[in-house]
């Protein structure tokens, strides 16, 4: 079973320190793309700082510094790989993912969590313009 609002902390420190280890070393971007795929455990920080947002353009992969930091959750792979498959996120909903669902059921669940946690940490510290997106999903979205 995956508990995701214990993770809550560490992608929040994983974002923040991306991005300032980012703008400290580079510059202040002007795009920054968290890519994610729930089912290996990683979330990927991406960022532009000549490219502006087109909404054409603005897959990860494709951002001026692709991968500048990763986190991995081994415990987000192994659950996708167990016969459980549970995932509960920060409001107690829980998701009982079975083999027939694949990979997009879990994004389903996952993106909307990620996507609160970052609108509320941009309520903390200021953001740049950012995009949410998951690997060879249909979620993909500029949330901020």
């Amino acid at each position: 079973m995956v508990e995701l609002k214990n993770d809550i902390d560490n992608i929040k420190q994983f974002i923040i320190a991306g991005l300032e280890k980012f703008t400290k070393d580079v510059n202040r971007p002007s795009i920054m793309g968290v890519y994610c795929c729930p089912r290996m455990g990683w979330i990927s920080l991406n960022f532009n700082i000549t490219h502006s947002f087109n909404q054409e353009n603005y897959y990860c992969p494709d951002f001026e510094f692709v991968e500048f930091d990763l986190i991995e959750f081994e415990n987000w792979q192994e659950e996708f790989d167990s016969m459980e498959r549970i995932w509960i996120d920060d409001n107690s909903k829980t998701y009982h993912s079975n083999w027939g669902d694949g990979d997009e059921a879990l994004n389903g669940f996952l993106f909307p969590f990620l996507k609160n946690l970052i609108v509320n940490l941009n309520k903390e510290i200021k953001l740049p313009s950012t995009v949410l997106q998951f690997l060879d999903s249909r979620f993909n979205e500029k949330i901020i």
